[in-house]
């Protein structure tokens, strides 16, 4: 018997998952596969780079939060994110709030120069938090994208933030109550205001502008 936690699947059982749904596409440069989070897609003279993620373990500016955290993903392939498709679930009770999540989701698509081009909202029975998931597209010449994979030994690396700014500042965020009774003021001010440091669009961007980056990944989850 195996027990599984919260949070993403376990290699060997995502693995397992994944050898179900692919099918070969000559189109498709990089697919579904362990530790590359966007995938490439030829589209001529440029590569369509396409990226989904959810935001599932917070409220507080969620709308914000999704917008950033897909856009680095797509940013680390060497591409500037331009198009996004929101899926947003909410409570039954959320009516009066929803309006907060996509005002969130405007300012954080302002603030990267995108566009918002579909999606799908609903209220959603059995919810007792907002769940957003999201997916961002970009497009990278051909010469010019990057892969995770291709880090080697012996490669220098360059850290432009710091690891779990994502995941400490949620937590600072969405538990503030309860940690202020334990930890110093001022540190969970720090830590909550983390969230301002979540995009690295501007700087991977520059990177690869470089032309010395064949690697880059996004490690706002600490992983």
């Amino acid at each position: 018997m195996s027990f599984l936690i919260e949070g993403k699947l376990p290699p060997d059982l995502l693995e397992r998952y994944l050898s179900i749904l692919r099918k070969h596409d000559p189109r498709v440069i990089v697919g579904a596969q362990i530790g590359e989070d966007a995938a490439l897609i030829d589209m001529g003279d440029r590569l369509l780079v396409v990226h989904s993620d959810p935001i599932t373990g917070a409220i507080t500016r969620i709308g914000w939060y999704v917008v950033h955290i897909v856009a680095n993903d797509v940013a680390t392939r060497g591409a500037k994110p331009r198009w996004f498709l929101p899926v947003v679930m909410l409570p039954l009770d959320w009516e009066d709030r929803a309006g907060e999540v996509f005002r969130d989701m405007r300012e954080a698509i302002d603030e990267i120069g995108a566009y918002i081009v579909g999606g799908h909202t609903e209220f959603t029975p059995g919810l007792n938090r907002p769940i957003i998931s999201m997916t961002a597209l970009g497009e990278v010449e051909k010469t010019k994208y990057v892969m995770t994979k291709n880090c080697r030994p012996g490669d220098d690396i360059i850290l432009t933030k710091g690891v779990a700014i994502e995941g400490t500042s949620i937590i600072a965020n969405e538990l503030y109550d309860y940690l202020k009774e334990n930890i110093d003021e001022d540190i969970l001010q720090r830590a909550r205001a983390l969230s301002k440091q979540i995009s690295v669009v501007k700087e991977a961007l520059i990177a690869v502008k470089s032309g010395e980056v064949h690697a880059m990944h996004d490690p706002t989850e600490g992983a």
